[in-house]
């Protein structure tokens, strides 16, 4: 677990020749509110890419610490545990680029997006001292899709850049 294959790494075209960046019309929002913004794409050479996506979403993730005991008097033991949770809350996803040829050509791409956030979007939690432990955050993710190797006849997305955003 937590391992990954070359399969699962962007393509060394973009990650050197690549630089994206998301901005918010503002940080803050409420359920149910419009997050509007653009993604802004920098490429310092020309790369396979054919799609361009957005995505606004919730994760929840929470680690508990708990003990067990074994043995009794000197020869009692305590062992320490940890128990992860990770779960999707939402994902929405905006198609925000096209390029016909499935090449994009170097220079600076903004492209706008708009997302509604869900009304029953939970609000951003985290406790200082213990965020490691328990918290929800909103992101918007830029991710570039194009063509795997020339063995892989497939399209494959890579994340490239990923902005927070608080929900009250």
């Amino acid at each position: 677990m937590g391992a990954t294959s070359s399969r699962d790494r962007p393509p060394p075209e973009l990650a050197q020749h690549c630089t994206a960046g998301v901005a918010l019309e503002k940080t803050a929002y409420v359920a149910g509110e419009i997050v509007r913004g653009y993604v802004q794409v920098d490429l310092r050479a020309p790369i396979r890419c054919q799609n361009v996506f957005a995505f606004l979403a919730c994760e929840a993730k929470t680690k508990v610490h708990y003990t067990t005991h074994s043995g009794s008097g000197k020869h009692r033991r305590t062992r320490h545990h940890y128990a992860h949770e990770r779960q999707s809350v939402y994902q929405l996803r905006a198609h925000v680029a096209q390029f016909a040829t499935a090449r994009a050509a170097p220079g600076r791409y903004q492209f706008p997006f708009e997302f509604q956030l869900p009304l029953q979007a939970p609000s951003t939690l985290h406790i200082p001292g213990v965020s490691e432990h328990c918290f929800v955050t909103h992101s918007v993710r830029v991710e570039l899709q194009g063509w795997g190797s020339d063995l892989e006849k497939q399209q494959r997305s890579w994340p490239v850049h990923s902005v927070l955003l608080n929900v009250n």
